[in-house]
């Protein structure tokens, strides 16, 4: 937990209403905060569009006295709120309870974002808004961390399921987490995959047509979560420790994400090799294939291991 005296936090919104922010001292020195991405500029010297708005906004600066920094960039994005900036939030909450925290107001908080702050003790009566424009204070607190600390991130998964799951089902699950609503990272030959899994008892979920709570329910008992890189794969956090990930990953994109997660977790991670559909520029959206010839052993290990563990997993989720 880190403390900088005299400080300022300069904020603009995207055209999508995303947050950028950052904590500068009182020479106008960008703060090495986690996560954040200066506008322009060479090492931590202010430039850009940041800089333009502290000179805009020299003389009518909003003034507080003492506030968290928590809304750091993609703070709008499943996959970082839960993973980055909760984590954060739990810190704030057991190390400096009563601490406002600085809440974006441009745009309307996602929904996981609202129903998650008050469970860290953080709801709206404990936030200062953080308008466009420079704010001035006497005190900035804000939290650096590893990405993907066990502790922190065990802790936050157990209070959001504690808060939102079930307790009365606990008959294990397999999920497959579909893409098929998604813009890009497809599964082009998802019926293949669905008509495998389902010989295994796979349930097919489409997390995006859920609400928070029903996803949290639905992972509270699930040992096996298989699916491509995405967000709904996030919703590891939810499961019992010892549960299995199977990441669908493409060799175009090996992104270490979520096998980071899952081992930070407790949970076994394998990963099924996808090949690239209709490759874009950006290999981080490209559409994936998965040959089902190398899919079903991978399957059939993961069930092989969930007999191993399932019995101790399922006991945790109750």
């Amino acid at each position: 937990v880190a403390r900088q005296h005299d400080a300022k936090v300069a904020t603009y919104f995207d055209k999508w209403d995303n947050v950028f922010s950052l904590v500068l001292n009182r020479n106008d020195r960008i703060l090495p905060v986690d996560l954040v991405e200066p506008d322009g500029g060479s090492g931590w010297k202010l430039a850009g569009r940041h800089a333009r708005l502290l000179r805009k906004h020299r003389t009518c600066l909003q003034r507080s006295d003492r506030a968290a920094f928590l809304f750091q960039n993609w703070c709008g994005n499943y996959y970082h709120w839960l993973v980055y900036h909760l984590p954060r939030a739990y810190v704030l909450s057991r190390d400096c309870p009563g601490l406002p925290v600085l809440v974006p107001t441009a745009q309307q908080l996602p929904n996981v974002v609202a129903l998650t702050l008050p469970i860290f003790n953080l709801g709206s009566s404990m936030q200062i808004p953080l308008h466009e424009g420079v704010i001035s204070l006497r005190e900035c607190v804000h939290v650096t961390m590893d990405l993907h600390p066990p502790p922190e991130l065990r802790a936050v998964s157990t209070r959001l399921r504690n808060a939102f799951a079930q307790p009365w089902r606990t008959s294990p699950r397999r999920i497959y987490v579909s893409r098929k609503a998604a813009h890009w990272r497809r599964v082009v030959n998802e019926e293949q995959v669905i008509s495998l899994l389902v010989d295994y008892d796979f349930e097919v979920v489409a997390f995006e047509a859920l609400d928070f709570a029903e996803q949290v329910a639905i992972c509270a008992t699930a040992e096996i979560i298989a699916g491509a890189h995405g967000a709904g794969l996030t919703n590891m956090m939810f499961a019992p420790q010892g549960a299995i990930v199977v990441e669908f990953v493409s060799e175009r994109f090996p992104n270490s994400d979520y096998y980071s997660l899952a081992n930070a977790l407790g949970h076994h991670y394998a990963m099924a090799r996808a090949e690239a559909v209709g490759a874009v520029q950006d290999v981080a959206y490209d559409d994936i294939s998965v040959p089902i010839d190398t899919l079903r052993p991978v399957i059939l290990r993961a069930i092989a291991l969930q007999h191993v563990y399932g019995k101790s997993a399922t006991k945790m989720a109750m």
